[in-house]
């Protein structure tokens, strides 16, 4: 007997939870006549009629060449691009550089001179 309401409430759980499978992918409601409305795991749903999803043609790959191609040009991209990165930062070095040493220089010239600056 105790073996039996074991198996008795796994069954029910398991149907509760088949049940509340259903549900979350069926979003449909039905109106007076009985016809339903929304969208179900099939897709959408008017008047009790599901409308057919059109699918997607496959695309074509491309050629091993164009895809070499590609990569290639990638390839260049990201060296323009690391290059120009390169010269930003040196250009940005040697400003910081000349505006550092301007600034010690003032500090040395204003010490000699004996007025602070």
């Amino acid at each position: 007997a105790r073996l039996g309401a074991r198996l008795s409430e796994y069954n029910d759980s398991i149907a509760e939870e088949a049940a509340h499978q259903r549900r979350i992918r069926n979003w449909t409601i039905k109106d007076r006549s009985g016809r339903e409305w929304g969208i179900n795991e099939r897709g959408p749903v008017v008047a009790g009629r599901n409308l057919p999803i059109p699918v997607p043609l496959p695309v074509p790959r491309a050629s091993p060449e164009l895809e070499e191609e590609a990569r290639d040009a990638r390839r260049q991209r990201d060296e323009i691009n690391r290059q120009a990165e390169d010269v930003d930062r040196d250009r940005n070095f040697r400003e910081r550089t000349r505006a550092t040493r301007a600034r010690q220089d003032s500090i040395r010239n204003a010490r000699r001179g004996g007025t602070t600056p």
